[in-house]
């Protein structure tokens, strides 16, 4: 049974980058608590598609909206001084706000940060890469590296800081994944062309989808882990694929194309889409753990997915017809979308910090916060 705990209505008043003139319409954040099974869910609604989230070590939330177009902030208690969101970033023209062309965020996917504070936005619909200072004003494109080798990003989807400050790049409609070191030069990028898996950074050719290894087809996000191995979400082969440092493939995890499922990284076979434990439907993101483990969002699946670093299978989260599991279950039932607290529905995105799992709840058009009490 769910408990509804208290409701909390938020009115956001101000934003970062501009401000609200006489006039135009105020923007209201929705924040309920629940508790369930003793584990606490806070939702905050009034998003449109929550696509990417950065969550920092002070607990500040930056959801990126694709479809509004913007980036909301809100702090640890879910508001800003006596605010209850901010707009971080929104260029859109309907606040009549002075900006480049550039700077004009079209449909904004993804969110980082590097040791500076520099800002990078990865703009989905924009085809681009926005750069701001840490008081976030706009200071130019990552774009411009490529220019002299002929390449341009297609579709990024998410943009990545390593713990050097090197700049990572997945360009989803691109098939293929950019590396930049942190003065923004590029080192390359790995992918598939007509000749084979590039095995390791190239700078020219043309990349194209592929289900083998060494291949990518639509990499929607990746990480790193301690020794710098890579780890690509690929929604359209709806595997993940673990690369060494020098973007070799050292195996991939998901479902066999027979059914069966991986037990570790596979060197083997080719994947297909699964609702089994370990299987996916193209997953779209990776978040590596404290405890150096993976979380991924099982997009189609509606559910949220644990492994450790073997590759292995732990657990997921999520909602079923009979149960919804805010703990990590190995339950064999089929994951179910759904609106009520815990259920997810198409999610985009999940950070797991401090023992609170941060989830964007995309179709649901909000994002949910569940933690142990």
């Amino acid at each position: 049974m769910v408990k509804k705990i208290i409701v909390f209505t938020f009115v956001m008043i101000g934003m970062c980058l501009c401000a609200i003139s006489d006039g135009q319409e105020v923007k209201f954040w929705d924040t309920q608590s629940y508790t369930i099974n003793s584990i606490n869910i806070k939702i905050i609604n009034g998003f449109n598609n929550p696509f990417g989230l950065s969550v920092n070590e002070q607990e500040s939330i930056f959801v990126v909206d694709i479809s509004n177009k913007n980036i909301v902030k809100f702090n640890k208690d879910l508001e800003h001084r006596s605010l209850r969101g901010k707009l971080f970033l929104n260029t859109d023209l309907s606040f009549n706000v002075k900006h480049e062309q550039n700077n004009s965020l079209k449909g904004p996917h993804s969110i980082a940060f590097d040791s500076k504070g520099i800002i990078y936005v990865a703009d989905f619909v924009g085809k681009k890469i926005n750069i701001y200072n840490n008081q976030g004003k706009y200071i130019g494109l990552l774009d411009e590296s490529l220019r002299k080798f002929n390449l341009s990003f297609i579709g990024p989807s998410y943009v990545y800081i390593d713990i050097d400050d090197n700049i990572w790049v997945c360009d989803w409609s691109g098939h293929r994944v950019f590396k930049f070191t942190s003065d923004r030069t590029l080192v390359g990028w790995f992918g598939y062309t007509e000749n084979g898996a590039t095995n390791g950074f190239v700078k020219k050719g043309k990349s194209i989808k592929s289900n083998n290894l060494g291949g990518l087809n639509k990499p929607h996000m990746i990480t790193l882990d301690n020794q710098n191995n890579i780890y690509v979400v690929e929604s359209g082969s709806h595997r993940i694929q673990k690369f060494n440092s020098n973007a070799i493939s050292l195996g991939w995890i998901g479902a066999y194309e027979n059914g069966s499922v991986t037990n570790g990284w596979s060197l083997k076979g080719k994947s297909a889409i699964s609702s089994l434990n370990g299987g996916f439907n193209s997953p779209v993101s990776i978040r590596t753990t404290q405890n150096n483990e993976f979380i991924i969002t099982d997009n189609g699946n509606h559910r949220i997915q644990l492994f450790n670093k073997d590759g292995k299978f732990i657990g997921w989260v999520g909602g079923t017809v009979s149960e919804v599991y805010t703990s990590w279950t190995k339950s064999k039932e089929r994951s179910k979308q759904g609106e009520r607290p815990g259920f997810f529905k198409y999610p985009y995105d999940a950070i797991l910090l401090h023992n609170r799992l941060y989830v964007a709840d995309g179709h649901n058009k909000r994002v949910q916060i569940i933690s142990s009490k």
